[in-house]
């Protein structure tokens, strides 16, 4: 099973981020190179998708505006190839056209105050590799309380994590995004307080009620009805 998170961005109306909330091995990837070769290969170019990659080429960051590119060090080369060889994160893939109105509508209420009188565009943006980042880190985290964890804790864990600012992925302020590590981080020390035998869920029940819960919190709208033709058929081979 995979979910997927719409995130608002500056003139990309709609992100979606498809994550797998435990386990996942893909064993064709050894190396950030052969992560990027996979990724690219299964690129989406009709009907308005574009699949967003993260750049090797700093030139390339403004000759193409209609991809969502970011320029990253070597760190983060190898931070991406272990989150998507983990399955914390399975593709990303932005629709540029189709957006509905009540959608943009949204957006643009969303943004009013941070925005010039009268614009209707909606503004701010995300860094890729630390959105990517920061969701393996939350569900690593939640992963392990289902793993260790009373059931009580791991809902608690949860709801800590949902209801954090709603926007803070949207917004991608830096006190936000820290306020988000933190409480990721907290599970970590939550885990000593209990004993793994407690545990009365079955942890693939658990997880996906969890990622359930967090999506909500957050207030992320609704995905719209598209069916991702090729994308994660592609992905799971």
């Amino acid at each position: 099973m995979t979910d997927t998170i719409p995130i608002i961005l500056d003139n990309l109306p709609y992100w979606r981020v498809a994550i797998r909330p435990w386990e996942y091995r893909d064993d064709r990837i050894t190396s950030a190179r052969e992560c990027f070769d996979i990724l690219e290969s299964i690129a989406v170019r009709a009907g308005g998708w574009r699949y967003p990659f993260v750049s090797r080429d700093r030139d390339r960051m403004h000759i193409r505006r209609d991809h969502a590119e970011a320029v990253v060090n070597e760190h983060e080369f190898r931070e991406f190839a272990r989150l998507y060889r983990s399955g914390q994160f399975l593709y990303v893939a932005v629709l540029r056209e189709a957006a509905s109105n009540h959608a943009l509508a949204e957006a643009s209420r969303i943004y009013r105050h941070r925005e010039p009188r009268g614009s209707t565009e909606p503004t701010g943006g995300v860094n890729i590799v630390r959105m990517m980042r920061l969701v393996s880190v939350a569900f690593l985290n939640l992963q392990s309380l289902v793993e260790r964890l009373h059931l009580d804790c791991a809902v608690q864990m949860s709801l800590r994590l949902a209801n954090i600012n709603r926007y803070a992925l949207v917004a991608g302020t830096e006190r936000q995004m820290d306020e988000l590590y933190q409480a990721a981080d907290e599970a970590v020390e939550i885990e000593t307080a209990f004993n793994p035998k407690d545990l009365r869920v079955k942890p693939l029940e658990l997880a996906v009620a969890v990622s359930r819960d967090i999506y909500a919190g957050f207030g992320w709208l609704d995905p719209m009805d598209f069916v991702l033709d090729g994308i994660q058929e592609e992905a799971l081979k």
